[in-house]
């Protein structure tokens, strides 16, 4: 009976350590959460330190704006003395009015994606599904 009894006693302390280890994990996992969520992260940053945030940004505009112009290549035959730009011709401004145009779509769909794939790993990791 003293042995049952020493049994249950033993079996009550694991049950109850794997109890707090549970929460632990549980903390943890939520802490994780918490820190991954960079924009939430970076928002109360801004909120936080507002004047640091205006400052560093004003003193990043200043130092762009001082950043050389960049220089256009022009090319002179010395022959006939005609001038020409450098471009990169009709087919990369042609791609690059394309790319413009298509970008907000092209941010659309990996956004999505991403979106899709957290989801997924959520779910197998941790069986936490999100909206």
């Amino acid at each position: 009976m003293a042995e049952t009894e020493h049994y249950a006693h033993r079996i009550k302390q694991l049950s109850d350590r794997a109890a707090a280890s549970r929460q632990s994990l549980a903390h943890a996992g939520r802490s994780l959460e918490a820190s991954a969520d960079v924009a939430r992260r970076v928002q109360t940053s801004i909120r936080g330190n507002l004047t640091t945030w205006l400052g560093s940004a004003a003193l990043m505009g200043l130092v762009l704006a001082k950043l050389p112009a960049r220089k256009k290549k022009i090319y002179v035959n010395t022959k006939t003395g005609t001038t020409k730009k450098a471009s990169g011709g009709l087919f990369v401004a042609a791609l690059g009015v394309v790319f413009q145009l298509v970008r907000p779509f092209l941010q659309k769909f990996v956004l999505q994606q991403a979106k899709v794939l957290a989801q997924k790993h959520l779910q197998q990791r941790h069986g936490i599904v999100r909206e």
